[in-house]
């Protein structure tokens, strides 16, 4: 609150610690996004939120609640920022990886973050492939004027319905190379289509037993004279637990 910006977001995603009744009473002027009734955590959601409460200036500064930034850094950067790229910091730690300065109308162009991502992890870097795709150009800030908290796996998966950080980014891993695999063929598929895709990568790979390796994904149906057809891809993916 001591750099100056245009305006500061805070989304309090049903902190059971009510952050946001403390940033509230602290700092009158944040503007303080509520979301109740939903104690696994979205992290894509939570950003998406934060980013459509901003009142229009021309960037976004996306921090998460572990990264603490030097003083002077935001002045620093106000004078840097141009047009076609997105700033992550240099060198680049993973704990970092969500710390970024973005255009908005890049962000809006993509879309946002991509919220059937659920889990620790992977919604940064599937943002960063995102705005790559559209040629924008990766750019470096100093990593000393940012630095990230330390705190345990614990913590870090506490409010997440996957503990295991192994599956959960096994399960994201292959949402995202789905994804990627759709897109080449030139498919974007809407939210909700890809929400199952996850969903379905999700039940697939923490089935134990006699469950199938080979997953149908439909992504897609049109109406073609008076006859319903279903575009689908079959993908293998390697279950550890399922049947041979």
């Amino acid at each position: 609150m001591a750099e100056p910006f245009h305006e500061v977001v805070v989304v309090d995603f049903d902190c059971p610690s009510r952050a946001g009744d403390w940033v509230a009473a602290a700092f009158p002027t944040v503007k303080v996004v509520r979301v109740t009734e939903t104690p696994i955590f979205h992290l894509a959601r939570a950003r998406n939120l934060g980013g459509a409460a901003t009142s229009g200036s021309d960037w976004l500064f996306f921090i998460d609640v572990d990264t603490k930034v030097e003083p002077g850094f935001l002045g620093e950067m106000a004078t840097r920022l141009r047009p076609g790229g997105f700033y992550l910091a240099d060198p680049l730690e993973y704990d970092l990886y969500g710390t970024m300065f973005v255009a908005r109308a890049d962000y809006e162009r993509v879309g946002g973050y991509d919220e059937a991502i659920q889990g620790w992890g992977s919604e940064d870097e599937d943002f960063v492939e995102q705005l790559e795709s559209i040629g924008r150009e990766r750019r470096g800030f100093d990593a000393r004027w940012v630095s990230a908290l330390a705190h345990d796996n614990e913590a870090r998966t506490r409010h997440h319905r996957i503990k295991d950080q192994v599956v959960n980014n096994a399960v994201n891993f292959i949402y995202r190379a789905i994804k990627r695999d759709l897109r080449r063929q030139g498919l974007t598929l809407k939210l909700a289509a890809r929400q199952n895709i996850h969903a379905q990568i999700t039940a697939a790979y923490l089935a134990r037993g006699p469950a199938p390796r080979s997953v149908e994904l439909v992504f897609d149906q049109f109406q073609a004279f008076e006859t319903r057809v279903t575009k689908a891809l079959r993908y293998t993916i390697d279950v550890p637990g399922a049947a041979s």
